[in-house]
């Protein structure tokens, strides 16, 4: 079985003038000697002289002819100024950076939380109970029923999470809690005395001359102060 092979390559100088070509050596094993056999050529010199275009490699139209035909080549291109000078640049980069606010915000609210989370939980805290007041007072102040309910639960919650108690605990067995965890007698006291003031205006009837709704919300504003502080 034998074969033959021929590689042909087309080569174009890009300069004119004297080229020397290197010699070359090729070796291959000949299979019928079972020998090596060795090819060598001789150093050569090609003298590369200017060429002209090749035909057909013209352009088919020139400037003046695509300009006749209502065609302008690229010089005549009218100037689109620097980028930064688009309202749409500006518009787009307003968009990364307004997109970037909120994640701004996540990554500042978890460092704060992994540096100090007593201190961040202290503060959410101090933020759910304000909301919470708010609901409290316009509770109140629409003498609504549900004012009870609502500044019971901001206040025990807060306690619960704060002092991280239970949350089946008794007002008695809350208040032992508290006491263990070293919260002022006073404080103790008026948060009993709160706890059972709202459940006697709950369940216990009153006249019309007393407003349980001004008296407790004052009650819980002050509870609230006073838990802030401690």
């Amino acid at each position: 079985m034998q074969g033959v092979r021929l590689l042909q390559y087309t080569i174009i100088p890009k300069v004119k003038g004297e080229i020397k070509l290197p010699a070359f050596k090729f070796s291959w094993l000949d299979s019928k000697t079972g020998r090596y056999m060795s090819f060598s050529t001789k150093e050569q010199t090609l003298s590369v002289k200017p060429g002209s275009l090749v035909p057909g490699s013209q352009p088919s139209r020139t400037l003046k002819e695509l300009q006749m035909l209502g065609l302008s080549g690229k010089t005549n291109y009218q100037d689109q100024g620097p980028i930064y000078l688009k309202w749409w640049f500006w518009s787009f980069l307003a968009l990364i950076i307004l997109s970037l606010i909120p994640s701004f915000y996540l990554y500042d609210k978890r460092r704060q939380q992994a540096k100090d989370p007593k201190k961040w939980q202290h503060k959410q805290l101090q933020i759910t109970l304000k909301q919470e007041l708010q609901r409290a007072r316009k509770a109140a102040l629409n003498k609504d029923p549900e004012f009870f309910q609502i500044a019971q639960n901001a206040t025990q919650n807060y306690l619960n999470t704060k002092y991280d108690l239970p949350a089946h605990l008794c007002q008695a067995e809350l208040m032992e809690a508290l006491a263990q965890n070293g919260v002022d007698a006073e404080l103790i006291a008026l948060i009993s005395s709160f706890f059972t003031q709202i459940q006697a205006a709950r369940y216990a009837p009153t006249s019309q001359e007393q407003d349980p709704y001004l008296q407790l919300s004052q009650a819980l504003e002050q509870i609230a102060t006073a838990l802030e502080q401690a």
